[in-house]
């Protein structure tokens, strides 16, 4: 912590209580940022993650590509109202739908086009060209006209500033802009399986990294005394452009939506990203919130989050220093010191543990394609091994506490989407807890480039059958690990 949080005007027992809250709640946090009148208040990471490491931020990317359209636009070399059709010639249908063929910069900028995907991915169903694949979509609206979070009309987005730029474009904002406000220089964007970067998610930057680009903006562009873009743009991107608000409930969502920048409470803006990635702008306090996490597959873990940031810093924050409590911030820091990934509880040992350990499990067809698997436990540990269409496996795991290793399984995308990756492996930490006295869970989370979740549940009756469930939280790996498989423990 670089400074005291009272002399901020932040208290430093409201800050425990809310990172307290977030560990009860169980959520996977890997960092959280304060930071008032451009000065860090609160530094914290969950080990094994740390100030350095290069973090995914998912959706939070758009943004980022929101603000290199905008140095486009300075540069004159497109602007708001051009059609996204002109850019993509070599991709577009023989006849154009009416309404793709009126959709604008500015429509894809603030999630106002024709399009609404379906329950396809582009990556789990091997698309090999995004953009010609967009266009042949049947548009559902007129453009101009109703908010929808359109991923791939940021794609489109991304491809327009890397074609008319000649560079990917992370590298046309550290030119302009990222290098001058000290933006990491390893921080990279991985590319798509077209070569373009994957600027609707893939961007990898530290936590300190979204401070930085969102003290930029909260500045209006100006950094040091210098001027590096123009401001009227920065300030229509984080003004409210469209209404968001689309099931009538007030929620962290919808605040309104800017240039691929979210509006919140306050007139301030947030970046957002699968997982909970998060920064929260609030100019009229001078205060920046970020958080970094992989709650990929709760529904909820968002709007908690941001629910216990209301509670415990927005409404409590001064606009003068509190008087100094030593006492607290000791606490706090020595709070900060215990953060690690969270783990799975329960119970260490079961007596159904020996009955099971060793002995192999043969499984029924399932979606899976395991053939069987086994569990062995010794010492507070254990492994799963099993055999699945590419081999036989092991999953090393600690009871309640994380083991750290390789997920087994070759070939998942690295720095590019492609179909295999030899020898690429996920880091990967495991833990196991019994749920009750016969229902082992495992959980694997991928801490890499590529985060995600695993959470693997096996049921075990005293006749020797058995249920398994595999549930994968990623949209662009693990897609073998998902359903339900029923087996039997083979008599020795």
């Amino acid at each position: 912590m670089n400074r005291i949080p009272e002399t901020c005007g932040i208290s430093s027992a409201s800050i425990e209580l809310f990172l307290r809250e977030l560990n009860a709640h169980g959520f996977a946090m890997h960092s959280v940022l304060l930071a008032r009148r451009g000065e860090i208040v609160y530094e914290g990471y969950w080990k094994p993650f740390s100030a350095e490491y290069l973090h995914r931020m998912n959706s939070v990317t758009k943004s980022f590509v929101g603000i290199a359209v905008g140095l486009l636009i300075e540069d004159g070399l497109l602007s708001l109202d051009d059609k996204a059709v002109m850019f993509f010639p070599d991709d577009l249908p023989e006849e154009v739908r009416e309404e793709l063929g009126e959709q604008t910069v500015r429509d894809m900028l603030t999630m106002r086009t024709c399009i609404t995907p379906g329950a396809e991915h582009w990556i789990r169903d091997k698309v090999q060209n995004r953009t010609k694949d967009y266009f042949l979509k049947k548009p559902t609206r007129p453009a101009d006209t109703l908010f929808f979070y359109d991923t791939t009309g940021n794609f489109l987005l991304t491809r327009i500033v890397e074609d008319l730029t000649g560079k990917p474009f992370l590298e046309y904002l550290r030119e302009r802009i990222l290098s001058k406000i000290g933006f990491s220089e390893n921080a990279v964007c991985i590319k798509g399986n077209d070569g373009y970067s994957w600027g609707d998610s893939g961007l990898l930057c530290t936590t300190r990294d979204l401070l930085l680009f969102a003290e930029f903006l909260r500045c209006g562009g100006k950094w040091k005394g210098e001027q590096l873009m123009d401001a009227n743009y920065i300030k229509a991107a984080t003004a409210r452009q469209t209404a968001s608000n689309v099931l009538g409930w007030e929620t962290y969502g919808t605040f309104g939506y800017g240039y691929q920048i979210w509006k919140t409470w306050d007139d301030g803006f947030a970046f957002f990203g699968m997982g909970d990635q998060v920064m929260i702008c609030l100019p009229a306090q001078e205060l920046i919130f970020v958080c970094t996490a992989d709650n990929q597959g709760c529904a909820f873990s968002r709007m908690m989050i941001l629910d216990a940031f209301d509670r415990h810093i927005r409404q409590t924050v001064s606009s003068v220093s509190l008087p100094e409590a030593p006492e607290a911030f000791d606490s706090l820091r020595s709070y900060t010191e215990t953060l690690s990934l969270v783990s799975l509880c329960g119970e260490k040992e079961v007596p159904c543990a020996a009955e099971i350990d060793g002995k192999t499990v043969l499984l029924e067809d399932n979606p899976m394609g395991i053939r069987w698997c086994r569990f062995r436990f010794a010492d507070g540990q254990g492994v799963m091994e099993y055999e699945n269409a590419t081999g036989r496996k092991e999953l090393p795991f600690a009871f309640e506490e994380n083991l750290f290793s390789q997920f087994p399984e070759e070939g998942y995308p690295d720095m590019e989407i492609c179909d295999f990756t030899p020898g690429n492996f996920y880091p990967c930490a495991t833990s196991a807890a019994w749920q009750d006295a016969r229902t082992l869970a495992i959980k694997t989370f991928m801490i890499g480039k590529h985060l995600g979740a695993l959470y693997i549940t096996v049921g075990f009756r005293a006749d020797g059958k058995v249920g398994l469930r595999m549930l994968r939280n990623t949209n662009c790996f693990l897609h073998t690990y998902n359903g339900y498989a029923t087996g039997r423990i083979l008599k020795e």
